[in-house]
């Protein structure tokens, strides 16, 4: 059988899924909150619908939780780590995407800057 690509039902239904993430205390971009809020980004800059808002709302989340929390990395005890997948620098890379996803590119899918 042939594979078959997403088409608007299987994104809508993953923007859902998406929506209902948890922003637990781990936010790398690897394999935490800001890697979900990632492939969110995209949905929305697609048009999928309840992506954007739920990207609002998500994002706000976040935002309390460094507030409250700090910046904490995928490592064991959350040592602080320099690293893009689970530390620091793509925490910060993911928080940039978050406030401009039109100007910052996708690490995660090795995007380039737009004109």
């Amino acid at each position: 059988a042939a594979a078959r690509l997403p088409g608007p039902p299987d994104l809508t239904r993953a923007a859902a899924v998406l929506a209902e993430a948890e922003v637990g205390p781990d936010l790398s971009l690897g394999r935490g909150t800001l890697g979900a809020l990632e492939a969110l980004t995209v949905l929305a800059d697609r048009g999928v619908p309840r992506a954007a808002g739920s990207l609002d709302r998500l994002t706000g989340r976040v935002l309390a939780l460094v507030e409250a929390q700090g910046h904490r990395c995928a490592t064991p005890d959350h040592v602080p780590s320099p690293g893009l997948l689970t530390g620091l620098s793509g925490i910060g890379y993911g928080l940039l995407r978050l406030a401009c996803p039109s100007t910052v590119p996708s690490v995660l899918l090795l995007g380039h800057p737009r004109a």
